[in-house]
């Protein structure tokens, strides 16, 4: 480009403004920003960190006791027993 021609515009291609950084929909750095949790096997969203959900039948409970009430008479409630290891020597 020569210092005395003018800069062409190429056809089709639109001019960009530079944006401000400190405004792009960032939350303060006091503000409180709610985390939503979300089940992906059914449409309930929560914003309470308290809040349980049963990924199985999906109900919701405001609290983890509500939770624990329920577990045990979830029909897909499947109880998680460890494997037991046994370590028999082997006989050399």
């Amino acid at each position: 480009m020569s210092a005395g021609r003018p800069a062409r515009r190429v056809a089709g291609v639109q001019q960009t403004l530079p944006v401000p950084l400190r405004g792009l929909g960032q939350p303060g750095r006091t503000k409180h920003v709610p985390v939503t949790a979300s089940c992906g096997g059914c449409d309930q969203r929560w914003t309470d960190e308290a809040a349980t959900h049963c990924r199985g039948c999906h109900g919701h409970w405001p609290d983890l006791a509500g939770f624990d009430e329920h577990l045990p008479e979830c029909p897909s409630y499947v109880s998680f027993v460890p494997p037991t290891r046994s370590r028999a020597r082997k006989a050399s």
